[in-house]
């Protein structure tokens, strides 16, 4: 006799989730914003001035990128003299601390490291400030 099999139970459909919204990143075709960029761009391709839109949107573009290094620059300069600081007052309190201060206190060749870093640190400032001195005046 043969193998007889009993048919398979019919599958319900799977429901799948909808998708999500699509997010739209130019404005809604009948907002005023979009009439107004639509005029913009009609007024200057009859005018001929889009290159003079896209020098201005270049320009913004290019001043945007300057602020955000300027910032970050700025940024640098206040960490590295934020540490700088708390070399110098680490150096100081290892001689105005007692010996009994043991946890803080560094070996000798620990604050011979330090004060290396920290002279030259000061030495490289100084020249470069020299250096922007002597630059100026030519």
């Amino acid at each position: 006799m043969a193998d007889q099999t009993p048919p398979p139970a019919p599958v319900a459909p799977v429901k799948l989730p909808a998708a999500a919204p699509r997010v739209r990143a130019e404005p809604i075709p009948d907002s005023p914003k979009a009439e107004e960029l639509a005029r913009r761009e009609a007024t200057g391709f009859a005018e001929d001035s889009l290159d003079g839109i896209s020098r201005k949107n270049e320009h913004s573009r290019r001043e945007q990128l300057r602020s955000v290094v300027h910032y970050c620059s700025l940024a640098l300069i206040v960490l590295l003299t934020g540490l700088a600081g708390v070399a110098v007052v680490v150096w100081a309190l290892q001689y105005m601390l007692p010996e009994s201060w043991g946890w803080f206190r560094l070996s000798a060749p620990q604050i011979d490291k330090l004060q290396t870093i920290l002279l030259s640190v000061a030495g490289s400032t100084f020249v470069v400030a020299y250096g922007r001195k002597v630059m100026d005046k030519l």
